[in-house]
């Protein structure tokens, strides 16, 4: 009788340890490839301290603005997937805010900037609640909506809210605050490189943290 409730109470623990064994797995497949929580300047980041596009790190933020009139300015790093042909994806917390008399606030993460032709894509949320995916394709400087503006639930009005970029094969995920909100055809070479951050005209941004990761 001893034995049989030894073996019984050594096939249950078995029962619980591999769930939570499964998780941890999962978690640990996801490898980081680049984060900071801009305690520090580590110099991956553009400081700019006049003209219309001021951006510094301080009290553990990156802050941007962009004052210009129109247009959206964008905020890049080094290469961070070069090589890398898994899932990747990029990752931040951001805060927008309206500034010069704006009704509202828009910024968010910025992709696939290539600076020989002046292309790049990006996803945004504003202040008000609403996201979108817009980019500019082409050297023509043609803007294409993918996504154009539209209330979303899962958004924090005027605070922080998580924003997720996650491109597998050859689709682009879309995430706010872990709900996937979009998904769509990944356009031009299919990578993340360049990724940032972009601001539109009449807004600032803060960010608490970003970080590149891939997932073999």
């Amino acid at each position: 009788m001893k034995n049989y409730q030894k073996l019984l109470l050594a096939v249950l623990t078995l029962f619980v340890w591999a769930p939570s064994c499964k998780k941890s797995d999962v978690s640990k497949k996801e490898i980081s490839l680049y984060e900071t929580d801009f305690s520090n300047d580590d110099g991956n980041w553009s400081i700019v301290t006049s003209g219309n596009y001021p951006a510094s790190i301080r009290d553990g933020y990156y802050h941007m603005a962009n004052n210009s009139s129109q247009g959206i300015h964008f905020y890049w790093t080094r290469a961070l997937f070069s090589g890398i042909t898994h899932t990747t994806a990029i990752e931040a917390s951001v805060k927008v805010f309206p500034v010069g008399g704006s009704d509202y606030g828009t910024g968010g993460l910025m992709w696939n900037e290539r600076q020989q032709n002046n292309t790049q894509f990006f996803f945004v949320i504003s202040s008000s609640g609403e996201f979108a995916i817009y980019g500019y394709p082409n050297a023509d400087e043609t803007l294409v909506k993918y996504k154009d503006w539209a209330l979303h639930s899962k958004i924090r009005k005027d605070q922080f809210n998580k924003l997720r970029v996650e491109l597998r094969q050859e689709t682009l995920y879309f995430f706010i605050n872990d709900a996937e909100v979009y998904k769509m055809t990944a356009v031009n070479d299919r990578s993340l490189d360049l990724s940032g951050f972009g601001v539109v005209s009449g807004s600032s941004m803060q960010v608490d943290y970003f970080k590149a990761v891939e997932r073999p």
